[in-house]
């Protein structure tokens, strides 16, 4: 038997507007971890794509087990042992964990009907085996009240519920903690110690290293080349990605001004999920929030931009107390959202980019009977596009043809568009690739140097020490530490009040 389970070979494919792939070639041995690199847009997720059915390619051939592959469906090639992990949630909401498990074979009794208990107990068994979220959600959890996070997992459930021999992962840890994270990668190494091929498709190349067999580099759409990690080292791996070298980002300046507040948070209360969170916001500050999942974070930041209501304690912006907060009314306040599911909050995916771009301030757009001034706003959108360096190939194509990096751009693009003066960034950087990330941090710190005040919600350590003025740790619904001389701190010292029940604070609201 061949070494060599899945084989590409000159796989093109193209778009309206944009050669996607190129003419590329893949190979993926038996029981290996492959990882796929390269900025966004440069045609990782559609190769995947093309492996596991979604879509299909317009030239080039496929062998799967020495075979050439003439499957046209996601569900033959499921059946055939070839699955994805997307980088987006695709799950029923309003159904179970378990049902969306069994979704494409449910188990029936012997008169035809749906097993339940069969289910759960298969979605229970299958949760227990792999180790994630146990004291998170059960088999009868509807997905919809679940975290971003704790959805990816159930999506990880789900592939590895079918007899899969190929496993293609797409930015899998984008929403994991760090400890979920090690959970993937021994789940990973049990996988592979089975003799199954994982196809592993992640930005963080500190994990690809960590993780990964060999690393196949992409670049336009176009192969560049194949190598073994341990032959290799990360800037060898960046540079055949961007082509050209990258300097880790510093900030050489703080630009707080102490004396003038944009938001104070007094004893905010929350559904039991937040405990009395206080803090305040600077004029030009950047104010890193950490914590695992589920720790408060992304509640407080949705519960201030008008997401999330019945909370209790005060909200002052620029020194006014809110009584009732709604998007709306934080748009005309100036403060925005950059939120981290992109899909399904950020954008409207049908629209145009250009649309999506000029939808938070259509009003300053618009002239008499609010007539759109067309000119202007093609104008701000194209600046906009070109700072951001947005890859696409009108303004007036649809927010969905676009990748995933460049989804996410297009979100912080809005709301630049929109001249906010307190911005929330929550993930900013999921699914960006290394020349980008360093792109996103340089504007964030303009932003900062420009007198506005930031938010800066992430789950990677080394983008929130990078950035963040000061850092405040969330744990289990609240603010276990206030840490300010973030230059002395490690990574270590971080983690241990995330997880920790240790409170600290150094003048904690100054």
């Amino acid at each position: 038997m061949s070494d060599t389970i899945l084989k590409c070979q000159g796989i093109s494919k193209a778009f309206p507007g944009i050669l996607a792939l190129d003419s590329v070639d893949f190979e993926l041995r038996r029981g290996e971890v492959h990882a796929l690199c390269g900025e966004n847009g440069a045609g990782k997720s559609t190769l995947i794509k093309i492996i596991t059915g979604l879509y299909a390619k317009d030239s080039g051939s496929i062998l799967y087990n020495g075979s050439e592959v003439k499957l046209k469906t996601v569900q033959e090639y499921r059946k055939a042992g070839i699955s994805l992990i997307p980088q987006e949630i695709h799950l029923a909401q309003e159904l179970t964990v378990a049902e969306n498990i069994s979704m494409s074979n449910y188990p029936r009794t012997k008169i035809g009907a749906v097993d339940w208990e069969k289910m759960y107990a298969v979605a229970a068994e299958l949760q227990e085996k792999i180790g994630f979220g146990q004291d998170a959600f059960t088999p009868k959890s509807i997905v919809r009240n679940l975290s971003m996070g704790h959805q990816q997992l159930v999506e990880i459930m789900k592939a590895i519920a079918t007899d899969s021999n190929v496993i293609a992962f797409d930015e899998p840890t984008s929403s994991l903690s760090d400890d979920e994270t090690e959970q993937l990668f021994s789940l990973i190494r049990d996988l592979t110690a089975k003799g199954i091929s994982i196809i592993y498709v992640s930005h963080r190349l500190a994990e690809i290293f960590r993780i990964c067999d060999r690393v196949t580099v992409f670049k336009d759409g176009k192969y560049v080349g194949t190598k073994n990690i341990n032959e290799v080292r990360i800037d060898t791996v960046v540079s055949m990605m961007v082509g050209r070298e990258l300097t880790q980002f510093a900030r050489g300046t703080s630009y707080v001004q102490r004396d003038k507040t944009a938001i104070e948070v007094e004893n905010l209360y929350w559904r039991k999920k937040l405990k009395g969170i206080s803090f305040k916001l600077h004029r030009g500050e950047i104010l890193g929030l950490f914590g695992i999942i589920g720790s408060g974070r992304t509640e407080t930041a949705r519960i201030l931009f008008g997401l999330e209501k019945d909370f209790t304690g005060t909200i002052k912006l620029n020194g006014k107390k809110q009584e009732s907060l709604t998007p709306a009314k934080s748009v005309m306040n100036r403060l925005s959202f950059i939120t981290e599911d992109r899909r399904g909050e950020g954008l409207s995916l049908g629209s145009s980019v250009k649309w999506n771009i000029s939808m938070p301030f259509i009003k300053a757009v618009s002239g008499f009977f609010s007539f759109i001034n067309h000119k202007k706003e093609h104008a701000i959108a194209g600046g906009l596009i070109q700072k951001l360096r947005i890859k696409v190939p009108t303004m007036d194509t649809p927010a969905s043809s676009l990748s995933g990096g460049n989804q996410q751009k297009l979100v912080i693009a809005k709301w630049l568009g929109a001249e906010s003066e307190i911005m929330i960034f929550d993930e900013p950087t999921r699914g960006i690739d290394v020349g980008a990330k360093a792109e996103i941090y340089k504007l964030i710190d303009d932003l900062a140097s420009q007198g506005r005040s930031i938010i800066l919600i992430s789950s990677e350590l080394p983008e929130i020490m990078a950035l963040s003025d000061r850092i405040l740790v969330f744990r289990d619904g609240e603010i276990n530490a206030e840490l300010t001389d973030v230059k002395s701190l490690t990574e270590e010292q971080i983690l241990h009040f995330a997880i920790m029940k240790t409170k600290r604070s150094n003048d904690l609201c100054s």
